[in-house]
């Protein structure tokens, strides 16, 4: 049991553009028109293509209208970032559900003769089910593959990107880089640190406090201090660094790699054994960060 709540709490991507609700919408048709499952094979072609449709649009609505609901219902739980492979199950058995009750009610006013009663509404779940697994898993596979290659499309540009990066920045001295002077203080507005930005390599925030790494000469040193990163963020100049992640804060000028897999990415800071994490949600922003 506990392995499988294991499996369920695994990260997942959620996807969910256009092809999320075309895709189901538009093999529903297919399935129904060649297939012509719960006796719609009584039907002339012409009449299935229209009841075909008409189920298609209410699958399609559906996908959009379930997914926007439970946005606004629970914004917190629908985040990028808190995505499980638990919550894609449950997404599309509420989907699946949704779609049924819609399609139960519209055969049920517009079919003359159907019955309207459990026992129709559970044969009606069935076919939902069984039907709405093959749009479904095409949907996942394509969406999947879709964001492979888009990931490791970023990935190759990041890394020609940071190629010509570290070539140019070889190129300057620390002081042509970024000569500014950065003023760090704390909660109770005490100044804790003065660097230059080419100094600040990190920033990580640890509940109510934010350790700051940074570099003085070839030393790598780390100073804690009672702030919120927010706080900091804001006064950090935005064309040097980044928040990658909820908790951290890069410096541009220490990148020298961006690696990972479809699902994530991870940044390599020089002189920094540790390998700094990219949220799901961040990773198109660190892209355009990189390659301005």
């Amino acid at each position: 049991m506990n392995t499988l709540l294991q499996y369920f709490r695994k990260p997942h991507p959620f996807i969910f553009d256009g092809y999320s609700a075309i895709i189901p919408g538009v093999v529903t048709i297919l399935i129904i028109v060649i297939l012509a499952p719960q006796q719609l094979e009584e039907l002339s072609l012409w009449k299935r293509v229209q009841v075909a449709i008409c189920i298609g649009i209410v699958v399609s609505g559906g996908i959009v209208g379930g997914v926007f609901l439970l946005q606004k219902l629970f914004p917190k739980s629908m985040q990028v970032e808190s995505w499980t492979l638990g919550k894609e199950v449950g997404l599309y058995l509420f989907i699946t559900f949704l779609i049924n009750t819609l399609l139960f009610l519209l055969m049920a006013g517009y079919m003359v003769g159907y019955q309207r009663s459990w026992i129709s509404f559970a044969e009606t779940t069935s076919y939902t089910l069984v039907i709405g697994m093959f749009p479904i898993f095409i949907l996942v596979l394509f969406e999947q593959l879709l964001h492979q290659r888009k990931q490791l499309k970023r990935i190759q540009d990041i890394s020609e990107a940071l190629k010509t990066e570290n070539k140019r920045l070889k190129e300057l001295s620390l002081d042509e880089q970024a000569p500014n002077e950065l003023l760090l203080c704390a909660e109770n507005g005490n100044l804790e640190l003065k660097i230059e930005v080419s100094e600040l390599v990190y920033l990580q925030s640890d509940g109510n406090y934010v350790e700051v790494t940074y570099r003085l000469g070839t030393d790598v040193k780390t100073k804690v201090f009672r702030s919120k990163l927010k706080k900091i963020e804001q006064i950090l100049p935005e064309a040097y660094f980044l928040r990658c992640h909820n908790r951290y804060i890069v410096g541009r000028l220490h990148i020298y790699k961006v690696e990972g897999t479809a699902r994530n990415l991870v940044i390599g800071l020089r002189g920094i054994e540790k390998l700094i994490p990219v949220s799901r949600a961040k990773a198109q922003q660190l892209q355009k960060f990189l390659l301005a």
